[in-house]
């Protein structure tokens, strides 16, 4: 049986109006699957009888199921190993963040997976060991917001930055997008939404075409090319240089600011020379670096981040080339929830 989310609007109203069914029934549907996140058909009060057992005899809601959830004790972050209908998994990570004040709205983002494993075999993460099995069709990408929600989460932000690469999926993760942005659907808007890709020329440029308000964040974690080629294998085929002028392409035609991920591992790309390279480099570019130190794995075992005094100079040299910089506070490292470390939990 199919499963209705990997209907988009326009194909849920072709598939009412093959049934008789007037197409403005889509917009109700579309709301109920995702602005109210309802588990079942007959919960869809306001649509006739008639429909609903139409919809229960075409369709399946929901194309994954909870299968583990673990809660950080530092910091309430949730992490869901998620089953899909094939019995492969994936995960995704929820962080709610507490407002500072009154004047300060709540937010809470999810970390949502593309593609079950990933194919760029990057040396410090979990999630690409096994390589590539495939990739979330766009409805199983929506279901994990969908979840989130049923959770009893008020999803406000939504990275696509759990395991996979979002721009090898990129034709569903661009529908996904649509529902989670869609007045109907998550309403969720565009500057709340960050891509993030180990640098795919092809997939910047497509994303660049769409003049969407979408953050873009690429995985750097190097200022050399021998040493983003050892840690990304991705660097032989699109080495810096090509990576660095399409962004600034991509800056230019957009107006937007790229974030670039740099995951600090002790002895590899985190000394002070490193840094100065990385400030020469990334100088004059509307950009950002999120500066993160290493979350150990067990899939991982062999790396380390550095010391609070190295990151601090770091940080100062990229200051003092005029490259903003931040340093990321990892949430759920407790529950093998952070950047880097997802991987796969047990099933219950």
């Amino acid at each position: 049986m199919q499963y209705i989310k990997d209907l988009s609007l326009e194909e849920l109203k072709n598939w009412l109006k093959e049934n008789d069914e007037p197409a403005y029934r889509s917009g109700q549907i579309f709301q109920w699957l995702y602005a109210s996140a309802v588990r079942d058909f007959s919960q869809m009060t306001n649509l006739p009888a008639g429909l609903r057992e139409k919809l229960a005899n075409g369709f399946e809601i929901s194309p994954l199921r909870l299968a583990n959830k673990l809660v950080s004790f530092s910091d309430n972050t949730e992490k869901y190993l998620l089953e899909l209908g094939d019995n492969r998994t994936v995960e995704s990570v929820v962080m709610p963040y507490l407002p500072a004040g009154r004047q300060v709205r709540a937010r809470c983002t999810i970390c949502i997976s593309t593609q079950v494993g990933c194919r760029f075999h990057c040396v410090f993460c979990a999630s690409g060991k096994r390589g590539l099995i495939r990739n979330l069709s766009y409805g199983e990408i929506v279901e994990q917001v969908v979840l989130g929600r049923q959770e009893g989460h008020n999803i406000t932000h939504i990275v696509f930055m759990g395991m996979g690469e979002p721009l090898d999926n990129l034709d569903n993760v661009i529908k996904a997008i649509g529902v989670f942005n869609h007045p109907q659907g998550f309403n969720i808007g565009a500057r709340r939404m960050t891509i993030s890709t180990c640098g795919i020329p092809a997939g910047i440029r497509k994303l660049m075409a769409l003049h969407w308000q979408v953050e873009l964040s690429v995985s750097l974690h190097a200022p050399t090319d021998e040493l983003r080629s050892r840690l990304m294998p991705i660097n032989r085929q699109y080495p810096l240089k090509t990576l660095i002028k399409e962004l600034k392409e991509y800056i230019s035609r957009t107006n937007r600011q790229v974030t670039f991920e740099y995951i600090m591992i002790e002895g590899l790309n985190s000394s002070d020379n490193d840094a100065v390279l990385l400030g020469r480099m990334l100088k004059g570019m509307n950009c950002k670096v999120n500066l993160i130190p290493f979350n150990p794995t067990s899939a991982v075992s062999n790396f380390r981040p550095p010391i609070a005094s190295k990151i601090k100079r770091f940080q100062k040299a990229l200051s003092d080339a005029g490259v903003k910089n931040t340093l990321r506070d990892s949430r759920g490292a407790d529950i093998q929830g952070a950047c880097g470390q997802l991987s796969l939990l047990s099933k219950v």
